[in-house]
């Protein structure tokens, strides 16, 4: 867990704010107001479940059960 949260702090945090700022700042350009709104929200939560993958994947468990369910 040690080398993981290693990777994610000096890799995995830069890397999606260079992506998310260049298609943030490419959004803003063509006055997309509304991609821009996603591009925050979803880089916002990739950041949020790079930090503590286990709390974004306990807290969702619920719904891929019974997606797992719906498949079979």
């Amino acid at each position: 867990m040690a080398l993981f949260s290693f990777l994610v702090s000096k890799f995995g945090i830069p890397a999606v704010a260079f992506f998310a700022g260049m298609k943030a700042l490419k959004a803003w350009k063509e006055q997309q107001l509304g991609k821009l709104v996603v591009i925050i929200l979803v880089a916002g939560f990739i950041v949020f479940f790079l930090e503590n993958p286990e709390t974004v994947l306990n807290a969702t468990k619920p719904i891929w059960s019974k997606l797992i369910e719906a498949v079979k």
